[in-house]
């Protein structure tokens, strides 16, 4: 074998191969951190895209359940004028559900751990500084209607019903039992309509399905069909809801526009509309990420957190077409 052909069998030389393997080692690197980049922009952008879906779903549900509080059908005053006293519901021990004359309750930063409504909203559940809210009201449209009963096709004998009758001259607060809606009230033409009434509590709870779970929810109190105030039977509402601020428009010159907004108003009888701020926080944590922002809920500071969750205030300003008596 001649010393030519002998040379072309020689292999790499050492440094050629560690040259090789640094080589490989660092495009092997950077092909992982651009997977991990990746991945956690894809992570970021998933739980962005759920915080503006949980916030334009917590406005929408919170801003229309304001603008109907005070809505009693095509009743004025009705706290004027109907009867309230029903004894045989569960108000967790309170007749709170069924004091109409103060159809908005807003509890301004409440403290947590605090006995509100009688136990309705379990103290060790809330979430302290954060506003509580409850709305009072009918339903858009009647149940009953001139005798005839629309969907559902019977009247709950454990709901309240806004009962009118003699052309809405008798008003009352009473169950769908067939005592308070006998079967002439029942016959097309009777001229008696029923309006089946939402006594609700919003609150901010400390956790969604599982306590301890650490992911903080919009819930509410509602009448079940038991007869009792219990948590809604859909489950809470929205996820990722860390606070809630109510702050209500004050029309101190009587034109119908708020000249200032307050939490605490003194003379309700001036409040026009309402302005609604909710902090929505990821029900994930985002990897390298820290969040060291402060937000504005009006006249609330939240933040920093100094955690790893994405989060946004939305807000809204609504008009409050029942204003009397918040």
């Amino acid at each position: 074998m001649d010393a030519r052909h002998s040379k072309s069998q020689n292999g790499f030389t050492l440094v050629e191969l560690l040259v090789a393997m640094t080589l490989g080692l660092l495009m092997a690197g950077g092909v992982i951190a651009l997977f991990v980049e990746s991945g956690n922009n894809y992570s970021q952008d998933d739980e962005m895209s759920r915080i503006q879906e949980n916030g334009r779903f917590a406005m929408q549900l919170l801003s229309r359940e304001m603008a109907m509080a005070g809505f009693f059908g095509r009743y004025v005053n009705v706290d004027q004028s109907a009867t309230t006293a029903i004894t045989d519901i569960d108000q967790c021990g309170d007749d709170w559900a069924l004091n109409i004359s103060d159809h908005i309750e807003h509890n301004n930063d409440i403290a947590g751990d605090v006995t509100l409504y009688n136990g309705c909203v379990a103290a060790d559940e809330q979430v302290a500084g954060t506003d509580v809210l409850v709305v009072k009201r009918v339903a858009d449209e009647p149940s009953l209607e001139d005798g005839t009963v629309q969907s559902p096709a019977t009247l709950n004998t454990n709901f309240v019903y806004l009962k009118s009758s003699n052309q809405g001259n008798d008003l009352s607060f009473v169950k769908g039992t067939s005592a308070n809606f006998p079967v002439a009230d029942q016959t097309a033409g009777s001229g008696v309509d029923a309006w089946q009434y939402f006594p609700t509590i919003f609150f901010i709870r400390n956790y969604s399905t599982t306590v301890g779970d650490g992911i903080p929810t919009l819930c509410r109190v509602v009448l079940l069909a038991n007869g009792t105030m219990g948590l809604d039977t859909g489950g809470c509402l929205v996820e990722g809801v860390e606070n809630l601020q109510i702050e209500y428009g004050i029309d101190s010159d009587s034109d119908g526009v708020p000249n200032q907004y307050t939490a605490t108003p003194t003379d309700v009888d001036d409040v026009v509309s309402a302005r609604i701020y909710v902090l929505i926080r990821s029900v994930n944590p985002v990897r390298n990420y820290t969040n060291d922002k402060t937000y504005n809920l009006g006249s609330v500071t939240d933040g920093p957190a100094d955690d790893n969750f994405l989060r946004r205030v939305y807000s809204t300003t609504v008009s409050l077409r029942n204003p009397y008596n918040l």
